[in-house]
């Protein structure tokens, strides 16, 4: 589920007005940056911002470039982090049926 709402909040973010498509840099600061929102939403333990970045990659960035990243992505969508997915949809169909009594995590 993390990495369907990073990838969610970065095909938001992408969309906006907010994204400079033409920094290359951008693409792996903000996939940063919302993976780590995502990872705050529906992880029990948090990694840090060190190693959500792939090592021996072009860019190396700050944990306070990263943060601003962050706030930008908030913003931009409007704060709105549990969206809706297909996942969700299913999990309620197969909970409304009676089918699974626990959540899919």
């Amino acid at each position: 589920m993390t990495i369907i709402l990073a990838v969610n909040y970065f095909d938001r973010f992408f969309l906006s007005d907010s994204f400079q498509k033409d920094k290359s840099w951008m693409n792996q600061l903000v996939a940063i940056a919302c993976l780590s929102l995502a990872s705050k939403v529906e992880e029990i333990h948090i990694p840090l911002l060190l190693d959500l970045q792939v090592k021996g990659s072009k860019y190396v960035f700050e944990s306070k470039t990263i943060m601003k990243m962050k706030l930008l992505v908030l913003s931009s969508l409007q704060w709105k982090m549990n969206p809706l997915t297909p996942l969700a949809i299913f999990d309620y169909t197969m909970r409304r049926l009676g089918l699974i009594t626990h959540r899919l995590h």
